[in-house]
Order: C-alpha cells, then structure tokens, then sequence
C-alpha cells in the first residue's frame, strides 16, 4: 500500500478517536484504541485460520495495514502519558508480536497463536496491568 493511503487511514482513525472521545480522558483514549486494535486483531487471525488465504494475501490487505495503524495510534497514546509504566511495558510485548508478523510467518507459528490467545482473553492480556 502507497504511504498516501496509508496516511488517510491514519488520519482516518485518528479523526474516528478524536471524535469518540472528545471531552473525554486519557483512559478512555486508550480503551478506544485498544478496542479497536483488539477488533482489527481479532478479524486478522480468524482469516490466518484460513487455509484458502496466504499470508502474503493478508499482509497486503487493507486489514493488515489498519492493524499495524492501531498499534501506531496505540504508540502514540501511551507516549502521551508519558514515563514508565506496567501498561506501557505489556503494550511493547504486543506491539512487538503484531510488528514481528511477516510474510514467512506461519498461521500456525508462536507468534499467530499467541496473538489468537491474547485476543480471546477479556481484558486483553496486555492491558492486565
């Protein structure tokens, strides 16, 4: 995907939280955003379970490329509170599996299934602080 496009998205998404939580708290920007990442996360590995579907066809897709988005917001929201925290360090384990996905990685790889089970667990698990 062209750097264009992918700046509209963010845009996209940025506008999308701005708008959601406006008046609201920092706590509420990142329960946003974390729903949201979840949401993505949670479309990408149902389609990793599929067989009829590359990886490469995923990484390509508009789906993969939000995702990564997500994480980048997510980034951006947890600079904002600033300093070290329990939060930040679970966001960074995370945000590292998603940013670790490749076109060699394998729907059945440590990396996919961790993701699967991160997802499925309420609250996520990076944001068991």
């Amino acid at each position: 995907m062209d750097a264009k496009r992918k700046a509209e998205m963010m845009a996209s998404l940025r506008e999308r939280l701005d708008t959601a939580t406006n008046g609201l708290g920092v706590v509420e920007r990142l329960a946003w955003v974390i729903n949201h990442v979840e949401d993505y996360l949670g479309r990408w590995t149902a389609f990793c379970g599929l067989d009829a579907i590359p990886i490469s066809g995923i990484l390509e897709s508009d789906l993969h490329t939000v995702l990564l988005l997500g994480v980048a917001l997510m980034d951006e929201e947890i600079e904002r509170i600033g300093g070290p925290s329990r939060l930040r360090e679970r966001w960074e384990e995370f945000a590292g599996l998603v940013r670790a996905i490749h076109a060699e990685t394998s729907p059945q790889s440590s990396v996919c299934l961790t993701l699967k089970v991160q997802t499925n667990s309420k609250p996520p698990v990076f944001f068991r602080v």
